[in-house]
């Protein structure tokens, strides 16, 4: 018995000393336990991105600013400004708490800076204020189509069709600009006066949608019709020819740009500008020459007419997305109901044409240019 006590007196330093670090691990291993769930949650925040100033504006509703702005400098060097002009936006947070960003904006497009009494422009929001609102700060270029006509009737008719097409796009290809309608007021910077109140359409960054979609911008002057995937280029060119548009060209990169999905793989298009479309029929808008169109209602398919079977799965692809095309345009209840009626029979018209089976292709080849 004694050996017995005098053996647990001499092994209990060890016992003890072998416990402690028992204990001591065990609490090293539940404070590296809890900053690996520290680091692991701040990693999943990184990871969760933070929304844009588009996201922001993104509503379903009509978002509402001002923009102020030097327009009389502006709009005197329209044709030839090149140089980004400083201004402000203001709006109200859902906190009805007046935002002011800085912002600086310039002219762009070719043609409508033409022609436009007031042209389309390129935003680009300071990063120091998105920064302050949460922001996200990479993507803080945005395109305003503007209203262009002095005319206020049929410049919101113009912008509400454009709006519509860029909707339509999103139902049928993921390859597609967001469209956010705006409701803004003009000011001019100096004096604060109120110059006057249009709609206008924000388009997100075209480096946003590459990210959305996991994708790569290609910067191209050219682009052969062969590097071009084979159904995403056909959707696109039956897209753009059942809202009646000409102005486009993938050949010369005319309001269209490219992606590409994957390393190495065939290169994806998306389209912006459409107001040269028989769907919005503007008044400014001519047919284009190169097709010897009459109107800018004719339709052209200027895609490449590939096989029946590659064919007809396209043209499956638009008419199970008729019905949600058409409630789209019929629950667009900013247009008025005789505009909406107009371009529902405009898109049936073509509907027609895929949903005759044995005609559809020789109806598509006759809509093809004439060499």
């Amino acid at each position: 018995m004694k050996n017995q006590y005098f053996l647990f007196f001499l092994l209990f330093p060890f016992f003890f000393f072998s416990q402690k670090n028992t204990f001591e691990d065990f609490h090293i291993r539940k404070s590296m336990n809890h900053q690996v769930i520290k680091v692991d949650s701040l990693k999943n925040e990184r990871l969760i991105k933070k929304e844009s100033i588009f996201d922001f504006m993104a509503k379903d509703e009509i978002f509402e600013m001002t923009l102020e702005a030097n327009f009389d400098s502006l709009l005197f060097h329209k044709k030839k400004s090149v140089e980004y002009i400083p201004g402000n936006i203001y709006f109200r947070n859902k906190d009805l708490e007046i935002v002011d960003l800085k912002v600086e904006i310039k002219p762009r497009g070719k043609y409508r800076r033409k022609v436009c009494q007031f042209p389309p422009l390129r935003l680009k929001f300071k990063k120091k204020g998105l920064k302050k609102m949460g922001l996200s700060r990479k993507h803080n270029s945005l395109k305003l189509v503007s209203h262009c006509l002095d005319n206020k009737k049929e410049a919101k008719r113009n912008i509400l069709k454009e709006y519509l097409i860029y909707k339509i796009y999103n139902l049928h290809s993921p390859y597609s600009l967001r469209a956010q309608l705006v409701k803004i007021n003009y000011v001019q910077s100096g004096s604060g006066k109120k110059m006057f109140e249009r709609i206008g359409i924000l388009l997100e960054d075209d480096y946003e949608l590459a990210r959305r979609t996991d994708s790569k911008i290609v910067e191209k002057k050219y682009c052969a019709q062969d590097s071009i995937d084979t159904y995403n280029g056909t959707v696109h060119a039956l897209f753009q020819c059942m809202i009646g548009n000409a102005d486009w060209s993938t050949r010369y990169m005319r309001n269209v740009k490219l992606l590409r999905p994957e390393p190495n793989s065939l290169l994806c298009t998306f389209p912006y500008d459409f107001d040269f479309s028989g769907l919005v029929s503007a008044k400014y808008a001519i047919p284009n020459p190169d097709y010897k169109l009459k109107s800018t209602r004719q339709r052209v398919f200027l895609g490449k007419m590939y096989s029946d079977e590659e064919m007809k799965e396209v043209a499956s692809h638009f008419i199970n997305q008729k019905k949600a095309t058409l409630r789209l345009v019929k629950e667009f209840n900013l247009l008025n109901r005789r505009c909406r009626k107009d371009v529902i029979k405009y898109l049936k018209s073509f509907y027609e044409i895929l949903e005759d089976e044995e005609n559809m292709a020789t109806e598509l080849t006759k809509l093809c240019p004439k060499k």
